[in-house]
């Protein structure tokens, strides 16, 4: 009787059971640090990778293992049962018990670094080049007369395909960066081509709009924000 509970039991349990493999990058060795007869390169760099399990403790993907396979590693994957592998985040860990905790990572999800943190001023320094590019041919065709909707047809067929251009080509820089093997590069890769997408896709759509806006109610101010989602005060009715 309790022999035949144990495939019923392996069944509910071996899901839940996963395997970690962690990369961690060595120091750098030299050639007398090979087998003998090794072509290895003096001063060249090597990875140690560790294996080790795990156990799945909740639905959204939180992952019991031991802290000596995931310690100072670079890259954590994790193996279910049915081979479907994944990236891991090491979310916690303590060395006395030799316990740490690891998190399902999306394929977009980086980890801050010196090089991510410090994107966004290079993400707002290229919007604001193409804006003021735009933005400048745009005055300079009203001023030759054209209405606003030509200039910004103007000011987009010309200046507008350049900026696109310039654009779609430091996207492609980037996107290179997400084949490195080196994860810092990696993720800022990632941060970098979706932060440009999005600034580049603002400056070709969302700015003729604010161009156009700005035709109609002049300068645009913080107030008109302000104005625009502070609540009215609702007005007394009329004796």
């Amino acid at each position: 009787m309790a022999t035949s509970l144990i495939p019923d039991v392996l069944d509910g349990v071996t899901p839940s059971v996963v395997s970690i493999y962690s990369l961690r990058a060595g120091a750098r060795r030299n050639a007398s640090s090979f087998a003998p007869g090794g072509s290895g390169d003096e001063g060249s760099m090597h990875s140690e990778q560790n294996l080790g399990s795990g156990i799945i403790v909740r639905a959204d993907g939180i992952i019991v293992t031991n802290q000596h396979v995931v310690d100072a590693a670079e890259e954590v994957k994790v193996v279910l049962w049915d081979r479907r592998e994944f990236r891991a985040t090491v979310v916690g860990q303590d060395l006395h018990t030799d316990i740490a905790l690891l998190r399902e990572r999306g394929n977009l999800e980086v980890d801050l670094n010196p090089m991510s943190v410090t994107l966004s001023a290079l993400v707002i320094a290229i919007s604001t080049e193409f804006s003021v590019l735009l933005s400048a041919r745009y005055r300079q065709e009203r001023e030759a007369g054209a209405g606003p909707t030509r200039a910004i047809e103007l000011a987009y067929a010309s200046t507008g395909a350049a900026v696109l251009a310039s654009g779609v080509t430091a996207i492609a820089g980037f996107a290179a960066l997400l084949f490195s093997d080196i994860r810092m590069l990696r993720d800022f890769g990632i941060v970098t081509v979706v932060d440009l997408t999005v600034s580049l896709l603002g400056v070709m759509i969302v700015l003729p709009a604010a161009l156009l806006w700005a035709e109609q109610h002049g300068p645009f101010r913080v107030r008109d924000v302000i104005g625009a989602v502070r609540p009215r005060r609702a007005q007394p009715d009329a004796p």
